[in-house]
């Protein structure tokens, strides 16, 4: 045996599994906070935790090409879309889809003001948040003047038949799934707009937009 070998001592043993075992404890950390950190960022611009609202449309007689819903920003305050949801189809004279487009307005719209309702309204037990104050941009159905058209965000296509019948409630979620939900900029000339082709015969279409104020 060589002069200045020396075999471990049981502490010695001890004492070089426990380092390796710090170290490999000290690297799962590390993964599991760079894990963490990415998903923070992720979730940084999830659905604010202020005031929900709720907008809704039943009954619409689109013929035509139309903004169903149309959410325009406030002056002070951006808007997050959580949700769309078409509830009916309605009916039209030639069964077919139609495809329901979620586009920007970049010019607001004229006329057709409705008004948006908290989250915690009876009316708008579908929406999630905390009710707060009145919105502070405007919600319009079907405006006279529909805003100018900007870039497309999501489509939303439907079956509509000649005959009304039962219809399960087609959605676009944007806090699950999504990185993060569309965002209307502050400013009157801002907004998100639910925009149905129509078609001939079109008749009583429904739907909600779920929304909140940063």
């Amino acid at each position: 045996m060589h002069p200045s070998y020396r075999p471990y001592s049981g502490r010695e043993e001890r004492r070089r599994y426990a380092i390796i075992a710090a170290a490999y404890f000290l690297f799962c950390l590390s993964l599991l906070l760079f894990a963490s950190s990415a998903r923070a960022a992720q979730m940084q611009a999830a659905p604010p935790s202020g005031t929900a609202y709720i907008a809704s449309v039943a009954g619409q007689a689109n013929t035509a090409a139309s903004h169903a819903i149309v959410i325009e920003a406030g002056a002070q305050r951006a808007v997050r879309i959580l949700k769309v949801c078409a509830t009916h189809p309605g009916i039209q004279t030639t069964a077919g889809y139609r495809v329901l487009l979620l586009e920007r307005t970049t010019g607001a719209g004229d006329a057709g003001v409705i008004t948006a309702e908290a989250a915690n309204a009876t009316a708008a037990s579908l929406a999630k948040g905390d009710a707060g104050s009145a919105f502070s941009g405007i919600v319009r159905a079907k405006p006279t003047t529909l805003g100018t058209q900007g870039a497309t965000l999501a489509a939303l296509p439907i079956w509509v038949p000649t005959a009304g019948a039962a219809f399960v409630p087609t959605c676009l979620d944007f806090t699950s799934g999504y990185d993060r939900p569309p965002r209307i900029p502050a400013g009157v000339a801002h907004g998100i707009a639910l925009r149905d082709p129509g078609a001939d015969g079109g008749a009583s279409f429904a739907a909600y937009v779920v929304f909140a104020e940063e």
